[in-house]
C-alpha cells in the first residue's frame, strides 16, 4: 500500500502524511484523498479476509482481526473430557484425546461473523462431533448434523451466519479417503470404498492382499509392512506396471516407507510403487533379472522363487558391467596402433563398446585430414596457406560404436599417428 499521494499532503520524517485545513493558521486546503488511493486502502484489508476466506459484512469492524486471528493466531487445545464449544474458543484447535467422545456445536448465528475453530482426532478417537446446526459447503460434510473424528482426522470450522462453513477437512471426512487396517491373518481382500483407499497390512505372517474390481477413477494404496513380505494381487482383470509388464502380482518387502499405488482404468489397475525396490515375485530358480543396461540384456541368475539370488562371477567381456564385476579385457586403456594402421583403409570395431579414435599428423601448406564412421565424415581439418615452410600439427577424433566401421585419409600427406581407446 502506497503513502497517501493527493494534494496538500506534509511530509513527517521521510513520510507523506494528511493535514487538516485550518485558515487561522494560514492552511487553506486538507490533503486531498484521491478515490484510486481509497481503492488501495480498501483492497489491503480485503486480502486479509480473502486469505482467512471470511466475507465481508457491515457493521462489522472486526473482521480483519478475525483474519488475522485465523491466519497467525492458532492456539491449541487438548480434551481430556467432553466439550462444547463457546465463544471464547475461536482460533482454537482441540486435539480429542481420551476422555473426550463427544464435542458439541452450538448454532453458527451465535457467533461473531468470522469466528473459527479446529478439531483433530487423538488418542482418544474416535471422537462424536455433534453440530446443532446444518454444515455448507456443497459436497463437503454438506448439512451433516454429526460426524466422526478418527486419529488422522481434521476439520476446521467458520461460523458463516446460520450455517457452519468447511474452511478445511481431512479426506476421510470429505468422502474421499477411507483406511482399511487388515485384520491379523495370512491373507485378506479389499474392495475399494472411496475415491482413495489406504491399506494398512497387520498380518502375523508374509502375507497376500488381494483387490476387488473397483469403478473406473478408484486408486488403492498398498503399504507394506515391517517384519513380513506382502505379496498384492488382484481378484480379477490386469495389474499393469510403468513398464508395460502385467505380472500376476507384486511382492512388497518386510520393511517400511515403501508399498505400491493401484489405479483403476476399468479392466484393472496401473500400478506405480514407491520406496524401497519392489518386484514380482520369481516363478523359477533362474528367473533373469533386467539389468537396465541400454541394450536390454539379462543376467542369468541362481536362486529360488523365494527372493534369494546370487550373480555368478563374470567370465567374459560381454557379460553384465553394471554389476560391479571386473573382467581383465573390458577394462578400456589407450593404446598406439599407428604401426597397424594405413591411411585409406577401412577398420571396424569388434568389440562389445564404443570405440574413441585420435589421429593427428603434420601439415605443411594444402593438407588436410578426415575421418570417417560407417562412410560418414565426422572430423576434418586442413591447412590451406600454401606457405613454404610453414607446419601445423592436426588432430581429429570420434567414438565408433560397436560393429561399425572406420576410417581415416590423409591428402596428401601421411599419418603421423594414431591411437584408439578399446
Amino acid at each position: 500500500m502506497y503513502q497517501v499521494n493527493g494534494l496538500y499532503t506534509i511530509t513527517v520524517n521521510g513520510v507523506q502524511q494528511f493535514q487538516s485545513a485550518n485558515p487561522g493558521a494560514g492552511i487553506a486546503n486538507g490533503t486531498q484523498v484521491t478515490t484510486a488511493w481509497l481503492n488501495d486502502v480498501q483492497g489491503e484489508l480485503l486480502n486479509f479476509l480473502s486469505a482467512a476466506q471470511i466475507v465481508g459484512q457491515p457493521n462489522t469492524p472486526n473482521q480483519v482481526k478475525a483474519s488475522t486471528d485465523f491466519l497467525y493466531g492458532f492456539k491449541f487445545g487438548i480434551l481430556s473430557a467432553n466439550k462444547a464449544v463457546t465463544s471464547a474458543d475461536r482460533g482454537t484447535v482441540f486435539i480429542c484425546n481420551a476422555g473426550c467422545s463427544t464435542v458439541t456445536v452450538p448454532v453458527a448465528s451465535g457467533f461473531d461473523a468470522g469466528f473459527f475453530f479446529g478439531l483433530q482426532g487423538g488418542a482418544g478417537a474416535p471422537t462424536t462431533v455433534n453440530v446443532l446446526d446444518q454444515i455448507n459447503d456443497g459436497d463437503v460434510l454438506a448439512g451433516d448434523t454429526s460426524f466422526t473424528l478418527n486419529n488422522t482426522s481434521f476439520v476446521l470450522l467458520q461460523a458463516q451466519g446460520t450455517n457452519w462453513g468447511v474452511l478445511s477437512c481431512s479426506p476421510d471426512l470429505a468422502g474421499e479417503q477411507a483406511l482399511i487396517t487388515l485384520t491379523p491373518a495370512a491373507s485378506d481382500t479389499v474392495t475399494p470404498t472411496a475415491l482413495l483407499t489406504l491399506v494398512s497390512p497387520n498380518f502375523t505372517a508374509n502375507g497376500v492382499v488381494t483387490i476387488a474390481p473397483a469403478a473406473g477413477g478408484d486408486r488403492v494404496r498398498v503399504n507394506s509392512q515391517v517384519g513380513f513380505t506382502v505379496t498384492v494381487e488382484l481378484s480379477s482383470g490386469t495389474m499393469t506396471l510403468p513398464d508395460g509388464s502385467a505380472p500376476a502380482s507384486v511382492l512388497l518387502p518386510a520393511s517400511a516407507g515403501c508399498g505400491i499405488d493401484l489405479i483403476s482404468n476399468g479392466a484393472g489397475y496401473f500400478a506405480t510403487t514407491f520406496g524401497q525396490t519392489v518386484v514380482a515375485p520369481a516363478v523359477a530358480a533362474n528367473q533373469a533379472v533386467q539389468l537396465g543396461q541400454a541394450d536390454g540384456r539379462y543376467a542369468a541368475l541362481a536362486g529360488s522363487a523365494a527372493q534369494v539370488f546370487s550373480a555368478a562371477p563374470a567370465t567374459v567381456a560381454t557379460e553384465a558391467a553394471t554389476l560391479g564385476q571386473s573382467v581383465g579385457s573390458a577394462l578400456q586403456v589407450w593404446r598406439n596402433v599407428t604401426s597397424s594402421r594405413v591411411s585409406g583403409t577401412v577398420y571396424t570395431n569388434s568389440g562389445a563398446a564404443p570405440l574413441m579414435v585420435a589421429v593427428n599428423t603434420p601439415m605443411g601448406g594444402n593438407t588436410g585430414l578426415t575421418l570417417y564412421v560407417k562412410s560418414v565424415l565426422v572430423a576434418q581439418c586442413d591447412n590451406n596457406t600454401s606457405q613454404t615452410g610453414n607446419y601445423i600439427g592436426m588432430q581429429l577424433t570420434a567414438i565408433v560404436p560397436p560393429g561399425s566401421t572406420y576410417y581415416c585419409t590423409a591428402s596428401p600427406g601421411s599419418i603421423f599417428n594414431w591411437a584408439e581407446l578399446s
